[in-house]
């Protein structure tokens, strides 16, 4: 009788684990719904003027009087703010008013009891009789006093000692101190709004699962068949969960590829900070505040604005200096994606998913490209596309989505070339010298991965004189594409170097006299490049107050080498979860919401299935020597990356500042497939399962990602 069962238990798993798949979404959403979206629709959209883990203190005492300036162009609703207390909770008033800027003209006022319900150190709100609306400009001052009983108790208000938005600033008895205000502004209320978006995503995410699950485990189509389908919906999903502007400087590549953009109008395209002026029609565009307060309401702006039409598509000229002067070829889907959407005349939002659509779709074709060619493996590069960092991304502007998939691509057809071709053909070295001209001036950073093309073993070369030029060839054509379009960079990194170094030469001279000729040619040269390099001067006259002496450079290397590796393993020691999170994507968008290391190490934990053979079926792996030339372009790469992040790196700070995960994706395949080989094994094939797992995890990811932001 068991038996029986359980053989009609086997004949109808698929079924089970599908009706298993539809009760845990269903019970997730149900559970998700009541513990934090029902809670949402009576919350305020507040605009939050400081980074609340960079908070510090600004006190009280019966003369002081601490003011706020705001900028904004939305109607103010109320205020929600931080109060502290020392050892007891001070018995008083906290008095608010609202005036216009530089007048005494007041608008509004709250008077806000002091008492031990209202001082957790907490955000506390509170509402206006009225709203204030925009009509005096925009520009407000917010000042605080307080009337305290007992002038000994210790009353506080939070600030930051850096600032979202540099328009806005804080004086404490009309000095301005450094930072600004912790406090919230509420603009609107969300009502009801969420309820659609909430249960229409929580659907298409059981349905994709669903899917999913039938034609990868039920129907066993090829993981590489199923890539495009599922890693578009992916990147969709990401899409619109990630909200405008939100991933890491979406803001300035969406700029770049619209500057670009207008060579298909006719107008000037040329990104130079000092001389473009962007033209956008007369239509609803994001703000400042925008970008840096996802919240409930960008998903609003998203369904309000999404079939949204420029009504009026009369040119407006709008100065943003927030460009890109980078190689203009990683920015062609993105700039064909925004000329069809300015040909069509839609809105922001339809031009925004237009954009990010192209982007989406070129890094899923290219990657997919990438694993039909690699002759084994193939499940690295899929579990690495599928990564919630590598989705968000390529679901965005970020011209990284470009690069990455090209660095697949490039790799895969090396290995290609390596394993499965018989002899390296003249097409086979001229594709090559076409991706090192791409991918070498992307990032400076990655040309190194130029030296890949050694992998290719020296056999399946015409004889050594061929191998020789061939692999010259290659590296030419990429060192002078790399070195044509990053003269601007070079030239800055050598300008903003320069100073210390000069300085550094200046102390050591008599140590060392050989550096203060070293130091005037560098002066020469850095000058030299400074006038060739287009729009070079502009671009170091920007960089120089942002760049100078408060930061590192490479006489700061030069003047204590020990000190500086110390710098670098203490950075390694301190910061290596940092690194894997923002690589895997336990870190998203562009102001760092967070997911839960579950997802993280779940994924962290498909990486290492990859690993896996088939038994019977020994798959291909890199000798000896082949490991030995990754790990020597990637030790290559390192010290690179360690250099261009040290200059951006503040004097106030012990660790380097500036460097991501993501970075460190190019070379991941590469990295992974130097550890395949065929001591794990298994029965069957496990890439199905990855994958969907893979799909599992994102679903988790994006849920994790959508409950943060409201």
């Amino acid at each position: 009788m068991l038996d029986k069962l359980f053989r009609f238990l086997y004949k109808i798993r698929h079924l089970l684990v599908m009706l298993c798949i539809l009760a845990v979404m269903g019970g997730c959403l149900g559970y998700f719904y009541l513990a934090t979206i029902v809670h949402t629709r009576d919350r305020n959209l507040a605009y939050e003027l400081t980074y609340e883990s960079d908070a510090q203190t600004t006190f009280f005492t019966p003369d002081t009087v601490i003011t706020q300036q705001l900028n904004t162009n939305r109607p103010i609703y109320g205020l929600v703010i931080r109060l502290g207390k020392g050892e007891t909770a001070p018995n008083g008033t906290l008095h608010a008013k609202i005036y216009a800027q530089g007048t005494d003209l007041l608008l509004s006022s709250v008077d806000i009891p002091l008492t031990e319900a209202t001082i957790f150190s907490e955000y506390t709100g509170y509402m206006l009789d009225a709203p204030i609306q925009t009509d005096m400009g925009g520009a407000y001052d917010i000042t605080f006093t307080a009337t305290l009983e007992d002038y000994k108790d210790t009353l506080f208000l939070y600030k930051a000692s850096r600032r979202i938005d540099y328009q806005d600033a804080l004086y404490e008895n009309g000095v301005e101190q450094p930072g600004i205000l912790s406090a919230r502004i509420i603009f609107e209320r969300s009502g009801n709004f969420i309820d659609p978006y909430y249960w229409g995503f929580g659907g298409l995410f059981t349905l994709f699962l669903l899917l999913a699950y039938w034609f990868l485990i039920v129907k066993k189509v090829k993981p590489q068949n199923a890539f495009i389908p599922i890693a578009l919906a992916l990147g969709i999903f990401y899409m619109f969960i990630l909200p405008i502007l939100c991933v890491p400087d979406e803001r300035t590549h969406l700029n770049t590829a619209y500057c670009y953009s207008n060579m298909f109008f006719g107008q000037n395209s040329d990104p130079h900070p000092n001389e473009v002026r962007d033209w956008r029609p007369n239509a609803w565009w994001p703000t400042e505040e925008d970008q840096t307060t996802p919240s409930i309401f960008s998903y609003k702006k998203i369904a309000t604005q999404l079939f949204s039409k420029a009504e009026d598509m009369t040119p407006t000229e709008v100065f943003n200096s927030e460009f890109n002067d980078v190689f203009p070829v990683l920015y062609w889907p993105a700039m064909v994606g925004v000329a069809i959407a300015r040909a069509l005349k839609v809105g922001f939002v339809p031009l925004w998913i237009i954009g990010r659509s192209c982007n989406l779709l070129f890094f899923v074709i290219v990657t997919w490209l990438a694993i039909r060619k690699a002759p084994f493996g193939k499940s690295i590069f899929t579990t690495l596309a599928l990564l919630p960092m590598t989705l968000h991304v390529a679901a965005s502007f970020n011209y990284d989505a470009i690069m990455l998939a090209m660095a697949f691509y490039y790799f895969a057809y090396i290995l290609n070339i390596a394993y499965a071709q018989p002899r390296v053909e003249l097409r086979h070295i001229l594709i090559l010298a076409f991706f090192n001209m791409i991918l070498a001036p992307s990032k400076s950073i990655y040309f190194v991965l130029m030296g890949l093309t050694l992998l290719i073993p020296l056999a399946k070369y015409k004889n050594k004189l061929y191998w020789a030029g061939a692999n010259l060839g290659v590296w030419g054509f990429g060192m002078y594409s790399f070195f044509r379009f990053n003269d601007s960079f070079l030239a800055g990194y050598f300008y903003n170097s320069l100073e210390i170094v000069d300085a550094s030469a200046q102390s050591l001279t008599a140590a060392v006299p050989a550096l203060s000729t070293m130091s005037n040619s560098l002066a020469v040269q850095a000058q030299t490049l400074s006038w060739q390099a287009t729009p070079l001067l502009s671009i170091l006259s920007e960089m120089e107050p942002v760049l100078g002496a408060n930061h590192y450079a490479l006489g700061d290397l030069l003047a204590a080498p020990g000190w500086f590796i110390q710098f670098v393993l203490r950075t390694f020691f301190e910061k290596i979860w940092f690194y894997i999170q923002t690589a895997v994507g336990g870190i998203l968008g562009y102001y760092n919401l967070p997911i839960s290391n579950l997802w993280v190490i779940g994924f962290l934990f498909l990486l290492a299935m990859c690993l896996i053979s088939v038994q019977n079926k020994p798959t291909p792996t890199l000798n000896a020597s082949r490991k030995v030339l990754v790990y020597a372009v990637f030790a290559a790469f390192l010290p690179l990356m360690i250099l261009v992040a040290f200059q951006w790196t503040s004097k106030d700070l012990t660790t380097l500042y500036g460097i991501q995960g993501r970075y460190f994706l190019p070379f991941a395949a590469p990295l992974l497939f130097t550890l395949l080989n065929n001591t794990f094994t298994c029965k069957r094939d496990l890439s199905p399962y990855i994958m969907m797992l893979a799909c599992i995890f994102n679903i988790g990811a994006l849920f994790n990602v959508f409950l943060v932001i409201v």
